[in-house]
């Protein structure tokens, strides 16, 4: 959730949140992928992370303590978000089959045809997807919405 902000959601390349308030793609993508590259995340929702012998790990955390603390990791690098990828860059092949690619896109299409066509139910008393999607369209590109309900109804 915190490094939410650091890709715009209408990428088509970006799946959003993964894991208990995650968007369906990206729990896809996550159950799917043979490499997990973790940057900067102490994700807790170890049950959404890929099975352990499915994927390679490759983690990236300031904080060594954080490194294979969810997920049994290949390489842990200790280091700045910034550097360490600019080092790891050109190490990196591009991959000729995007296919895979092309179905997470797909993914997240579909996921967002979901939320529109469940937005646009009727409830009794209300569809509170309905609010929120109608406010979408009103408000402001760099409005900040927030809202609490409390813990317990969380937990």
């Amino acid at each position: 959730m915190l490094g939410k902000a650091a890709l715009p959601d209408d990428l088509p390349f970006v799946t959003g949140t993964a894991g208990w308030l995650g968007m369906a793609a990206s729990n896809q993508m996550l159950a799917e992928c043979d490499t997990l590259l973790m940057v900067g995340s102490d994700f807790p929702y170890t049950e959404y992370l890929p099975e352990k012998a499915q994927a390679r790990g490759v983690q990236i955390d300031i904080s060594p303590r954080m490194l294979g603390l969810r997920y049994p990791m290949e390489v842990n690098l200790t280091g700045y978000t910034r550097e360490t990828l600019r080092a790891l860059l050109p190490l990196l092949n591009e991959q000729p089959d995007r296919s895979w690619r092309e179905s997470i896109e797909g993914n997240k299409r579909d996921w967002l045809a979901e939320l529109d066509r469940r937005a646009g139910l009727d409830a009794d008393p209300i569809n509170l997807e309905r609010i929120f999607y109608e406010l979408n369209k009103r408000l402001p590109d760099d409005v900040i919405l927030t809202g609490d309900s409390g813990s317990s109804t969380v937990w």
